[in-house]
């Protein structure tokens, strides 16, 4: 059976944004400075002292995401009905095509907190608007990704997986968090979208419905592979110096771990 294509990226709303983005999109109209060129820079904060390094994800999926950016006429014309632009400013939106630089490193690249570690380059109302696009993809992404490096290095060599994407509260989960993760280290995920979409390993966790101890502990795909089903044994492994722990089971070489409130996991992983 020939390979089917992956299905196409999520679709990126322009009402995503924050009001005061295009609030500020018509007041640079207003100035008179719209056109002007204009770079912004990004820097990310560590949630604490301890993590002192950062690994750098998201990037991929945010310039995807840039490049399809574009308001709609409905959303546009909401936007108008709303106050927060004017005519000439709807007219701009709608018609406008992305032209901005976008400068970074490679994902997975190490970087460190409150360095720039992206810069937008382009006409000034279309980096202001950008903004909080480019935060929420690489502040997210990066956190999660460096999570899963410290888990990886306080894991002595143990393979880690990521599992709680797909159960994140959003519908479909969130798959390009699911990606930071493979960045960062993690073997595979639990996240079917995410595989699909980004080709990344995946592998089946153990279902919340399946938590008698008389289930089978392994279930068998067709083609053979096994895909754990059962209860996991092994004891709770915790990678603790100091701090919050990261969470897990470690189960002969696999360290599985959440891609949610993964927290500090000491001295081993700074």
């Amino acid at each position: 059976m020939p390979a089917l294509p992956p299905p196409p990226p999520l679709i990126t709303s322009a009402l995503g944004l924050g009001l005061e983005a295009f609030v500020s999109v018509r007041a640079a109209m207003q100035a008179g400075i719209a056109d002007a060129r204009a770079a912004f820079e990004l820097t990310l904060e560590a949630p604490s002292r301890d993590w002192g390094f950062l690994v750098f994800a998201g990037l991929e999926p945010l310039v995807d995401a840039l490049e399809r950016f574009k308001a709609r006429v409905d959303e546009a014309e909401w936007l108008e009905s709303v106050g927060a632009i004017d005519a000439r400013t709807r007219k701009r939106l709608v018609e406008a095509r992305f032209a901005c630089d976008v400068d970074a490193p490679p994902e997975g690249s190490v970087v460190f907190p409150g360095e720039a570690v992206l810069t937008v380059e382009g006409p000034y109302w279309q980096a202001q608007l950008v903004g909080g696009l480019v935060l929420g993809a690489i502040a997210g992404a990066s956190m999660v990704a460096t999570r899963f490096a410290r888990v990886r290095i306080a894991g002595d060599g143990a393979e880690v997986f990521e599992r709680g994407i797909a159960s994140a509260h959003r519908l479909g989960g969130v798959p390009t968090l699911a990606r930071a993760a493979y960045v960062g280290g993690a073997r595979a995920t639990s996240s079917a979208l995410a595989g699909r979409r980004y080709g990344i390993p995946v592998f089946a966790a153990q279902p919340a419905q399946l938590e008698d101890e008389a289930l089978v502990d392994v279930a068998r795909h067709d083609d053979g592979r096994g895909w754990q089903a059962g209860r996991r044994e092994g004891a709770s492994h915790r990678a603790r110096e100091t701090g919050p722990v990261a969470r897990g089971k470690l189960d002969g070489d696999a360290l599985v771990a959440s891609s949610g409130p993964i927290a500090h996991v000491g001295h081993k992983a700074r």
